[in-house]
């Protein structure tokens, strides 16, 4: 049995808390911990995640932290769960709590082989500072985030592999071999802006109610000059396309592809890190994004609705077109649907 279970720091990877508690135990070997720790001693340590614990040890940490604070805030869970539903978000805690893949229930994207985990040089000395010990930040663990947003520097990479590549070793960031060499990222550089973006997206509060719907929002944020129609029915996607690539030139992460920009912009693709980058694009806030369960406004309904008022103010289909720059045929099937639900009532 564990006796005494370290403080988790802010941001702190649960992995690397796992790593530290493992020093502090006075366990000979870390293959000894995880029997004493994981339900499945023989299981490999999750970096991004969290394996399933015994009872025993996770009775003592829920003393600390709730099961959704420990995937909110000290795993990537945040991140890749804002736009699940309510239920949706409620068995992936259940499941990964319990040691479940997170590519069940999350849209995780698949690690490359090459992936290991990174540290900030400028953050392990403040944290040394600050705590005595590196450790782990959730913030550099994204896939795509090469820069700290704290200090405006490159991350360093680790000998750690991320992922279950690492057996049943358990390495906190203070005794890894490390480099302080610092690379500084221009503070206006399209990566730092977005960066910081990413991260206020990652630590904003976890909500459990439903989040759904980042494609009405996308839509609606558009300018009208990406619209075929002054309703706004029809996208032009090329110019959409051909904005967003000139907006993040020189940002070698960047790889949404057209088709895929479609597909997002209709809500039948789901990727964390595109829906950001379009986001970003239009200026949309990270609070905007994570509660779109308050989003409920249409603007082609808006545009509809004052079509209606014209006619009933006595306009004509033409004198109508005309006003709402818009052709008589649409302006007719705005009418006609109108006509078609009050004969329903």
């Amino acid at each position: 049995m564990i006796k005494n279970i370290p403080i988790i720091y802010p941001n702190e990877l649960f992995y690397s808390f796992i790593c530290r508690t493992y020093v502090r135990s006075g366990v000979g070997s870390s293959k000894e911990f995880t029997k004493l720790v994981f339900a499945k001693g023989t299981d490999q340590p999750k970096t991004g995640f969290i394996n399933k614990l015994k009872n025993d040890f996770k009775i003592k940490l829920n003393k600390q932290l709730s099961d959704v604070d420990i995937l909110s805030k000290h795993t990537i869970f945040n991140f890749y769960s804002r736009f699940l539903t309510k239920e949706e978000k409620e068995k992936a805690i259940s499941e990964i709590i319990n040691g479940k893949s997170s590519f069940n229930y999350l849209h995780t994207p698949v690690i490359k082989e090459n992936t290991h985990l990174r540290y900030c040089p400028r953050c392990v000395e403040e944290d040394r500072n600050i705590f005595g010990e590196a450790y782990f930040h959730i913030e550099h663990q994204l896939e795509k985030v090469k820069v700290c947003v704290h200090h405006h520097c490159r991350l360093l990479e680790t000998k750690i592999f991320y992922g279950c590549k690492n057996q049943l070793i358990l390495t906190p960031l203070e005794v890894c071999e490390l480099d302080n060499k610092v690379e500084e990222v221009p503070i206006d550089s399209i990566e730092l802006r977005f960066s910081k973006n990413i991260y206020e997206f990652l630590i904003y509060d976890f909500k459990i109610e439903t989040n759904v719907g980042f494609e009405k929002l996308l839509t609606d944020r558009l300018d009208d000059k990406y619209f075929l129609s002054a309703r706004r029915e029809r996208k032009n996607l090329d110019l959409i396309y051909e904005d967003i690539l000139k907006f993040y030139e020189g940002y070698e992460l960047f790889s949404i592809s057209r088709r895929r920009l479609a597909a997002i912009l209709r809500g039948i693709e789901y990727n964390t890190f595109d829906i950001l980058l379009i986001a970003f694009f239009e200026g949309i806030r990270v609070d905007e994004l994570c509660n779109l369960v308050n989003i409920n406004n249409d603007k082609s309904e808006e545009f509809d609705k004052k079509v209606i008022k014209l006619y009933d103010d006595g306009n004509s289909y033409l004198k109508i077109s005309q006003i709402m720059d818009v052709d008589k045929e649409t302006v007719r099937k705005i009418i006609l649907k109108k006509i078609a639900k009050q004969s329903l009532k």
